[in-house]
């Protein structure tokens, strides 16, 4: 952080990874609290890119187990251009929600969620920008979270309320 602008200062895209952790830290404790079973990460992938660009593919993955939460976590850094968004997210052959945008500075941060009903083998996710950018992506697939609500909105515990206080972000249903 600078002391006078009180902005912090860092190389691409760290910004945006550093806005995508006060995001995910709520959300991650909402999944436990919400969680019917006992949960546990099966997947980590992700793939970085330090040049700009509209698209962004993960390596492929497979899970583990049926039933699993899928989350997105993207994050962009883009010093010439306001607020990019990710337009979509794909893969897997999952229907992929939003659940948290904060883009109040130049770059994005989002986590977008799916819910996997079997198991997935060899598949990858792919963000899509709505203009290029330096950016980030990384998914997670957890197991034992609650399988109610559509497309994971039952193991995501409701994120709007208890993410509230964090400020700058569109929170979706």
């Amino acid at each position: 952080m600078t002391p006078a602008s009180g902005h912090a200062i860092a190389a691409a895209p760290a910004p945006a990874r550093i806005k995508a952790l006060v995001l995910v830290i709520p959300l991650l404790l909402s999944i436990v609290d919400s969680a019917s079973a006992s949960i546990a990460i099966d997947v980590v992938t992700s793939k970085d890119l330090s040049t700009n660009a509209t698209t962004l593919t993960t390596p492929t993955f497979s899970t583990i187990a049926t039933n699993e939460l899928l989350l997105a976590f993207i994050s962009t850094d883009s010093s010439s251009v306001a607020n990019t968004t990710v337009r979509s997210i794909a893969g897997a052959g999952l229907t992929w929600v939003l659940v948290v945008r904060t883009n109040a500075q130049s770059g994005t941060a989002e986590i977008w969620r799916a819910f996997a009903p079997s198991i997935l083998t060899g598949v990858s996710v792919t963000a899509t920008l709505s203009q290029a950018a330096a950016s980030s992506l990384t998914v997670m697939s957890f197991t034992g979270t609650d399988i109610g609500g559509t497309n994971g909105s039952g193991a995501i515990g409701g994120p709007e309320a208890r993410m509230r206080p964090l400020g700058h972000r569109t929170p979706r249903s």
